[in-house]
């Protein structure tokens, strides 16, 4: 296979993965073509790169519409929070858009691509890569929902000086867009979330995207997707990564796996782990079933 197509919510850890493959020079990459890709990320979620990761995302972007004849407006391509929350949960895309990421795609395999956007689009992406191999970039809901409460370098952490404070919490949190793509998800299925806690509404919004791209995963890619949980990562990197190349019929660069045993940090244990609450919360939203799909039941 020479195409790699990446997909996983926000705060799941899909930039290590990024960084690692980053490594192994025969790829070319690109990090959130469906962003505004305004300058300035450096490194990504993780910072663990010096460059910005955006550079050769805005520098395509340009060329493809010089050579289409189109303007140069990012907002057009940006498909997603955080000026554009709705796109996100919808499960189509302008043609022109569709247009670019195949000429992403073609340009100059091997391929690879990290999105937190096409969870409810994957069956464009297999549209336009069929041959492609789809990985799902995995992490435990509970984990996923801390980041979001307690914030990068947990900023937040001073609100939730214990449980009760932590699981019974209701505000206007909307941590990387949490709570706007929230409503718009809600509105596509017509769920109601407003009497949810903060942790309910993000664990809502785990299972509304990881249930959308486990199951185009499962219809449009059948054999050529995978499962790559955060967890597995963590506890033994060049294991998960030698596993990835094998499925993608290609034997693994060392750089990769010495920057994963330099780099990748050992998995955090979710506050309050042990609390009945969260397996309240989890049965509330829906999730037990999705949490089995994935491997953490």
């Amino acid at each position: 296979m020479t195409t790699l197509l990446m997909q996983g919510m926000r705060r799941s850890g899909t930039t290590i993965v990024y960084d690692l493959l980053s490594r192994d020079p025969r790829w070319n990459m690109y990090y959130e073509p469906l962003s505004k890709g305004r300058p300035g990320a450096k490194g990504g979620g993780s910072g663990l790169q010096a460059n910005d990761l955006m550079d050769k995302v805005r520098n395509f972007r340009q060329q493809f519409c010089a050579k289409n004849g189109l303007p140069v407006d990012d907002e057009a391509f940006n498909q997603g929070a955080p000026s554009q929350p709705a796109n996100e949960v919808t499960s189509s895309m302008p043609g022109f858009v569709v247009d670019y990421l195949q000429a992403m795609i073609q340009h100059q395999p091997p391929t690879a691509i990290k999105f937190t956007r096409m969870y409810c689009r994957v069956g464009i992406l297999a549209q336009i890569a069929p041959d492609a191999l789809f990985a799902v970039l995995l992490r435990d809901p509970k984990a996923v929902v801390c980041s979001y409460m307690f914030g990068k370098s947990r900023v937040r952490a001073h609100l939730f000086p214990d449980a009760d404070a932590f699981f019974t919490r209701r505000s206007q949190l909307n941590a990387w867009n949490s709570r706007r793509i929230a409503e718009a998800a809600a509105s596509l299925t017509g769920a109601d979330i407003g009497d949810l806690t903060d942790v309910e509404r993000i664990l809502w919004l785990w299972t509304f995207k990881v249930g959308r791209t486990l199951a185009g995963a499962k219809q449009y890619f059948a054999d050529q997707h995978l499962l790559l949980r955060h967890e597995a990562l963590c506890d033994d990197p060049g294991s998960v990564m030698t596993n990835l190349y094998s499925r993608l019929a290609m034997p693994i660069d060392q750089g990769v796996i010495d920057f994963a045993v330099q780099h990748v940090r050992p998995n955090s244990v979710p506050d309050f782990c042990d609390d009945p609450r969260w397996q309240q919360a989890l049965q509330r939203v829906g999730a037990i079933e999705l949490m089995q799909q994935a491997g953490y039941l």
